[in-house]
C-alpha cells in the first residue's frame, strides 16, 4: 500500500522530498515543472554537485537503507508517493509501466546472478527480487492511472481513514487528512492538465462515507483552474465519477475566508466571502467541466457555520446528475453565468436558511414553543414575545375558517405584547385552538447604501454569507431590469448589516433571502458576465423540510433566461413546526426571460405579504403547469406576489397551476396579488397566446370551439358606441350597457341624425323633430340603408313615435311621419 501522498514546492537548493528510513520502497514522483533529483545517503549532495537527474513529467526511484532522494527546482511543485505494501493484482501496459518493469527485472536478474554463486544468498536475492516485482507493481498501477489521466482518490487517501470509510466510520476519519487528499487529488489532476492544451482528466471517487472540513479546491487548484485560457486550453476536459459517495462535513474550519486565487484575486475582493465545498470558477466560459456523475451527497451537520454546498461560475455545457445535499444550513447549489447545460436527479432536501422577524439566535422561535387563544388573545407555553413584537405579523396554525378538512392558518398584526407569554391580536381568529404552532413572517430589510437595516435582529453572524434583496434594482444602468441583488455581508450587528454592494437605489421592508437552496443570480464583480442561460432541470426536488422548526425559500433564480423545470417539487416548510413563515415564497423570480415550470409547489401559502411564486424583476416571461399544495393554507396567501420596477412593460406569468381548494380565494386570500407596480394584465391564463411587452399585439389567432366565459374584457370588448365593422376587421363585442338597449347607459347625444347611419344603435338628440328631445333608434337593413324610429318623451305630456327612412335617390333622408302616416311639420 502507498503511503500518504505528498505535495512539495521545491526551492533553488537541494530539499529533501522522500527517504527510505531503513527500508525499501518505490517512491513515484511526479514533477510539474523542470527539476533535478539526486540519491545521498543522510545528508544533500555536495555543494560541488552542479546538476542531477533532471525530469519533467513521472518517475519512479528505488530507495533502501538510509538514502534520501532530494531535489531543486524553483518554485517548481513535486508530488511524492513512498510505495510500500505490495497488492496482487494485475498490471497495465503504458510507458511508466514498462520502465518499472525494467527495474523490477534488475534486481531479479542480479538475485539470480547472486543465487548462482553463492547458495546461502540466493533465498535472500530471491526476497528482494520478489518485494521489487511486488513494489514496481504498485507503482505501475497508480502510474499507469496516471497516464491515461485516470486521477483516483483511493490513491490519495491514508490507510487508516480508508479503513474507516469502508466501514462507514465518520468519527475514526481525520477529517483534515481526508479533506487534505482530496485537495491534493484535485490539485495534481489541475496541475497536470495545466501543463498543454487538449488534456483530458477524469477524476474518480469510492463508494465511500467522508468526513471532509476543508473545501475540496485548494486556492492553488483554483488558481491553475482560472489560469485556463480558451485559446490555450479550450479543448481541456475534465469529468468527475462519483460512486454513491458521501461528503460528510465534520468540524468544518470556517464559514468564510479571504480569497488568495481565482475569481476573488482578479477581482481584487479582500473581505472575507463564503466558503464552498465543491468551487468551480473560471475566467472563460468554455466547456472544461463537461460532467460530474453517478450519484454524490453532501451532508452538513446543521451547524450554522458550514459552507455552501456546490457553487458553479461561467461555464458551458455541463451535466449534473445525482446531486444530493441534505442537512447543510446554506445554499445547496449556486450557479452564475452557466449556459447550454443539464441537471438531472437534483435533490437537495433539509438545507437552507430563512430567518423571520421574530428575531433572536437564528430568527426563529424554540421548537417546543405551542400556541393557545381565546378570542384575539394569544399565549404562549414559553416566554417568547418582547415590546419589538409590536405591529409585525403573526400567525397561529389552524384558527381560521375551515378550508376542506383543515382549517387556515390564522395571520393578524400584534396589536400589543401584554407579557412575555402573551399577545393580543388587532384581529380575533374564527376559533379557539390550543397547542398549536406559529410563526412570524420571513426577515425583510430597508437600505441606505452598503447599510441595510433588519425587520428584526439577527444574533447569528452574518459575515461572510451570502444574502439577496429582492424587489432591489440591480446597480448600473444596463441592469435596472434586474429584481435582485446578491452580495456579501462584510458587517453585522444585531439589526444591521453592512453589504459589500449597494442597490441601484433604496428600498424599504424588502424581502431579505439568506439561503435559499437553490440559488441562480449574478454578483456584482464581473459586469460583462451574462446571466445563466438555456439550462434544463430534469427531476428538480428543493424540499424545506425533515429538519424542524427550519424555514428555507426552496428556490431563487434572480438572472437567468431560457430555463426549463421540469418533473420538479418546490416544497416550502410546514406548519408542523414553528416558523414556517420563513417560506415566503416557494420560487422567486427576478429576471426570467423565458421560463417553465411543470411540478408541484407545496407547502406554498406561508405568506401573508408574498405568493407560492413572487416576480420582482422586468423581462419576465414564465409558464407554470402543474397544482399547488398549500396544506394548511394561510388566511392571507396568493399563488402570485407580482412587483416588477416602475415601469415594466416585460412581464408576462401565464398561469396554469391548480389550487385544490373550491373556496380560494376567501378571508384576506388573494388568486394574484400585485404590489405598487404590478398590474392584472401581467398574470393570465396558461392559455393565453404569449406576447413580448403588456398590451403588445397578438400575432396568431387563436380558434376556439363553443366558449363558456363568465365574463369579458379587454380589447376585443367595446367600451362605447361608435365601433361597428365599418372600423375594425374583425368586429368586437360591445359590453353591456352599450348600445343603447341594454344596462344602464344614457344613449349616446348627438347633434346630426342624418349622420347616423350604416349602424345599428341608440342615439339621443336635445333639439329633433320639431325641435323636441328624442330617442332615437337606427336600425340597419343593408349598407347605409336605414329607419330610424324616435321616440318624443317629455315630463307630463303623451309620447309621440315618429319614424323616416334614407332608401331614397342618393341616400338622401325622407321625411318623418307619425305610425298613422301623417306628415310631421315641424
Amino acid at each position: 500500500m502507498a503511503s500518504a501522498t505528498k505535495r512539495i514546492i521545491l526551492s533553488s537548493g537541494w530539499q529533501k522530498i522522500a527517504q527510505a528510513e531503513g527500508r525499501e520502497a518505490m517512491a513515484l514522483i511526479d514533477a510539474y515543472g523542470s527539476v533535478q533529483l539526486a540519491v545521498a545517503d543522510g545528508e544533500p549532495p555536495r555543494g560541488d554537485v552542479t546538476s542531477g537527474h533532471s525530469l519533467n513529467g513521472s518517475m519512479m526511484w528505488p530507495v533502501k537503507g538510509a538514502e534520501i532522494i532530494w531535489a531543486r527546482g524553483a518554485g517548481v511543485a513535486v508530488s511524492v508517493t513512498l510505495l510500500k505494501v505490495v497488492p496482487e493484482f494485475a498490471t497495465l501496459d503504458s510507458a511508466a509501466l514498462k520502465v518499472a518493469t525494467a527495474s523490477a527485472q534488475a534486481v531479479a536478474t542480479a538475485a539470480a546472478g547472486a543465487a548462482a554463486t553463492a547458495d546461502a544468498k540466493a533465498v535472500t536475492a530471491d526476497n528482494k527480487a520478489t518485494a521489487a516485482d511486488a513494489k514496481a507493481t504498485e507503482a505501475q498501477q497508480v502510474q499507469a492511472r496516471r497516464d491515461f489521466a485516470r486521477w483516483y482518490l483511493t490513491d490519495y487517501l491514508h490507510p487508516d481513514d480508508m479503513m474507516a470509510a469502508l466501514e462507514g466510520d465518520i468519527a475514526g476519519q481525520n477529517e483534515v487528512r481526508v479533506s487534505d487528499a482530496i485537495r491534493l487529488m484535485h490539485d495534481d489532476m489541475l496541475l497536470w492538465s495545466a501543463q498543454s492544451g487538449g488534456r483530458q482528466s477524469i477524476a474518480i471517487y469510492p463508494c465511500l462515507r467522508l468526513a471532509v472540513c476543508k473545501e475540496a479546491f485548494s486556492e492553488t487548484a483554483c488558481q491553475a483552474l482560472w489560469d485556463m485560457d480558451g485559446a490555450t486550453y479550450g479543448a481541456n476536459r475534465f469529468s468527475f465519477r462519483f460512486d454513491s459517495t458521501e461528503f460528510r462535513i465534520k468540524n468544518w474550519l470556517a464559514v468564510a475566508s479571504i480569497r488568495t486565487s481565482g475569481y476573488w484575486a482578479h477581482h481584487g475582493i479582500t473581505y472575507p466571502v463564503p466558503e464552498v465545498f465543491f468551487r468551480w470558477e473560471q475566467s472563460g466560459g468554455n466547456a472544461y467541466l463537461s460532467s460530474i456523475e453517478g450519484g454524490w451527497s453532501i451532508v452538513g451537520s446543521g451547524s450554522w457555520t458550514e459552507p455552501v454546498a456546490v457553487k458553479l461560475y461561467n461555464m458551458q455545457h455541463l451535466r449534473i446528475a445525482g446531486l444530493h445535499v441534505r442537512g447543510l444550513r446554506n445554499i445547496s447549489l449556486m450557479m452564475e453565468n452557466v449556459v447550454n447545460s443539464d441537471f438531472d436527479d437534483v435533490n437537495l432536501f433539509n438545507t437552507g436558511w430563512q430567518p423571520t422577524e421574530f428575531g433572536g439566535t437564528l430568527g426563529h422561535m424554540p421548537a417546543a414553543v405551542r400556541f393557545s387563544n381565546v378570542g384575539s388573545v394569544v399565549t404562549s407555553t414559553q416566554a417568547v414575545f418582547d415590546a419589538q413584537h409590536v405591529g409585525k405579523l403573526f400567525c397561529l396554525s389552524q384558527a381560521g375558517q375551515v378550508d376542506r378538512d383543515l382549517r387556515l392558518n390564522f395571520w393578524a398584526e400584534i396589536a400589543s405584547v401584554d407579557s412575555p407569554t402573551q399577545i393580543t391580536l388587532a384581529e380575533a381568529p374564527s376559533v379557539n385552538v390550543t397547542d398549536q404552532t406559529g410563526s412570524f413572517e420571513a426577515l425583510r430589510a430597508s437600505t441606505s447604501g452598503t447599510t441595510w437595516t433588519l425587520s428584526a435582529p439577527v444574533g447569528q453572524s452574518l459575515v461572510g454569507r451570502f444574502v439577496t434583496l429582492g424587489f432591489a434594482r440591480f446597480p448600473g444602468a444596463a441592469m435596472t431590469n434586474l429584481g435582485t441583488l446578491t452580495t456579501t455581508v462584510i458587517a453585522h450587528s444585531g439589526d444591521t448589516i453592512t453589504v459589500a454592494d449597494a442597490p441601484a437605489s433604496d428600498v424599504t421592508n424588502a424581502l431579505l433571502a439568506l439561503a435559499p437552496q437553490l440559488h441562480v443570480d449574478r454578483l456584482v464583480h464581473a459586469p460583462g458576465v451574462s446571466r445563466t442561460d438555456n439550462v434544463g432541470f430534469t427531476n428538480l426536488r428543493c424540499e424545506g423540510t425533515g429538519y424542524a422548526n427550519v424555514a428555507v425559500i426552496p428556490a431563487l433564480l434572480g438572472n437567468c433566461s431560457a430555463i426549463e423545470i421540469t418533473n420538479a417539487k418546490f416544497h416550502g416548510t410546514g406548519n408542523g413546526s414553528n416558523n414556517y413563515g420563513g417560506t415566503a415564497t416557494c420560487l422567486f423570480l427576478g429576471t426570467a426571460d423565458g421560463f417553465s415550470f411543470s411540478g408541484w409547489l407545496e407547502q406554498c401559502g406561508n405568506s401573508p405579504r408574498y405568493g407560492a411564486v413572487a416576480v420582482a424583476g422586468n423581462r419576465v416571461r414564465a409558464d407554470f403547469y402543474g397544482k399547488l399544495t398549500p396544506y394548511g393554507d394561510g388566511s392571507r396567501s396568493a399563488m402570485t406576489y407580482v412587483d416588477p420596477p416602475a415601469g415594466s412593460t416585460e412581464v408576462q406569468i401565464r398561469w396554469g397551476m391548480v389550487h385544490p381548494s373550491g373556496t380560494f380565494p376567501r378571508a384576506s386570500q388573494a388568486a394574484h396579488r400585485f404590489g405598487p407596480n404590478g398590474s392584472p394584465e401581467m398574470v393570465v391564463s396558461i392559455a393565453s397566446p404569449p406576447r413580448p411587452t403588456t398590451g403588445a399585439p397578438i400575432l396568431t389567432p387563436t380558434r376556439l370551439g363553443e366558449v363558456t366565459a363568465t365574463s369579458l374584457r379587454g380589447d376585443a370588448v367595446t367600451q362605447g358606441q361608435t365601433t361597428g365593422s365599418a372600423q375594425v376587421t374583425y368586429p368586437r363585442a360591445m359590453a353591456v350597457g352599450f348600445g343603447g338597449n341594454t344596462g344602464d347607459v344614457n344613449p349616446e347625444a348627438v347633434t346630426d341624425l342624418d349622420a347616423i347611419v350604416g349602424r345599428w344603435r341608440a342615439v339621443r338628440i336635445a333639439s329633433g323633430p320639431g325641435g323636441d328631445g328624442y330617442v332615437i333608434e337606427a336600425k340597419r337593413q343593408v349598407g347605409n340603408t336605414c329607419i330610424q324610429v324616435g321616440w318624443r318623451i317629455q315630463f307630463n305630456q303623451p309620447p309621440r313615435l315618429i319614424m323616416r327612412h334614407n332608401n331614397n335617390t342618393g341616400g338622401a333622408w325622407g321625411d318623418w311621419y307619425y305610425l298613422d302616416g301623417t306628415l310631421l311639420t315641424p
